[in-house]
């Protein structure tokens, strides 16, 4: 804390946020249990909320928390991950300290995105003081395990047919500008055969390794460079990167298999499978492709009333208004977008470049303004008619 006293936040949102990161969540290995504690302690007792687990693991609680408005109308779903990517090495600060020095807190998961679970909660324990004011419903969702992929999270949501509503907002971090688009990825596999033999005859041998270092090549040089041809103006250009390559039983024989893990991220317009399938088309007879994962884009319309009424809260509360953005990235938006078919943003303080690195900070004055622009939204979104 600089040896200085902190005076309480305004909203209560930078304390909470303090508390989060002390409870550490780092995933792997996946416990969410000190971090849903802390959020059920915040909201326990409070009239009008109804909270219960809907986890799919003991110690990946998963907090799934109701408001009703006193009229009926629209149901806005609001979305935070209580997991972390693991600490990692080369901090200058405790990783679990929500340290405080010139108006940031450090800490992991200060950006990505406890800062976002932090205001979302705290603005939908103010909007329970504004039942009289809301037509409809505002469903809160703390879950566990977004990192990896949210297979025990927001999926598990999905699979469940818990996900439904007509505007949800996922809080990762966008700096507090509302983007409305999120590339797609596919994870694939591409397994490269070859003919094993004596590493001291490799004539007599067919070398994997050596035929998937020109493959690489070859993805990277033509089939990369076709897909930055095509972009996107929130989110940029199609892209394809060669993550991981394992070959080889022992230096002294010839490898018969190589196996590449290619991410190839994708456009709002197109679909995963089309991209599967293209891929596959340009390695041909070169190896066999498996795709591991697929992710959909999706993008809301600039026109929609999600996207106009966020811009609005936005401009209201910080003074300006702010262009919309897009994720390059993937988060749990897409259960919400492409799962659930509805209508999704992600608005939340903090930026994505102080993701997963060390000294991951967050400038608390966003984390404060987030209160207002999300009470704003929801007021603009369940205005009473």
């Amino acid at each position: 804390m600089d040896g200085q006293a902190q005076r309480p936040s305004r909203s209560g949102a930078t304390e909470l946020l303090r508390d989060l990161i002390q409870a550490a969540s780092p995933n792997p290995p996946g416990d969410e249990r000190a971090a849903a504690a802390v959020i059920r302690g915040y909201l326990a007792g409070i009239p009008g909320i109804e909270i219960e687990d809907a986890g799919v693991h003991p110690a990946r609680p998963m907090i799934v928390a109701r408001l009703r408005g006193r009229r009926e109308g629209p149901a806005l779903l609001l979305n935070g991950h209580m997991d972390t990517v693991p600490a990692g090495g080369r901090w200058t600060r405790d990783p679990f300290g929500a340290e405080i020095a010139d108006g940031r807190m450090y800490g992991r998961g200060a950006s990505d995105m406890k800062s976002g679970l932090a205001g979302l909660v705290v603005a939908f324990a103010r909007l329970s003081e504004m039942r009289d004011e809301l037509a409809g419903t505002i469903e809160l969702h703390a879950v566990p395990d977004e990192e990896p992929g949210g297979h025990l999270g927001t999926e598990a949501l999905l699979r469940a047919g818990r996900i439904a509503g007509d505007f949800a907002v996922v809080a990762e971090p966008t700096g507090l500008s509302v983007f409305r688009a999120q590339k797609g990825n596919v994870f694939a596999d591409i397994t490269v055969t070859g003919r094993s033999a004596h590493g001291s005859m490799p004539s007599h041998g067919l070398n994997a390794v050596s035929l998937a270092a020109r493959l690489v090549t070859d993805l990277e040089d033509r089939l990369g460079a076709r897909l930055a041809e095509r972009t996107h103006p929130l989110v940029g250009p199609r892209t394809l990167n060669v993550g991981t390559i394992a070959g080889g039983t022992a230096t002294n024989v010839v490898p018969d298999r190589c196996v590449l893990g290619v991410d190839r991220r994708v456009l709002p317009g197109e679909s995963p499978q089309e991209a599967l399938a293209e891929l596959a088309a340009f390695v041909g007879d070169r190896g066999a492709v498996a795709a591991t994962h697929l992710g959909a884009p999706f993008e809301t319309a600039e026109d929609h009333p999600l996207v106009v009424a966020a811009q609005a809260a936005v401009a209201s509360v910080m003074g300006v208004p702010r262009p919309c953005g897009g994720l390059v990235g993937s988060s749990d938006a897409r259960f919400y977008a492409d799962g659930a078919g509805i209508p999704t943003i992600l608005l939340g303080p903090g930026s994505m470049d102080q993701a997963h690195i060390a000294d991951e900070s967050v400038p608390l004055d966003e984390v404060e303004a987030s209160v207002p622009v999300f009470i704003d939204l929801a007021r603009r979104l369940l205005a009473r008619r």
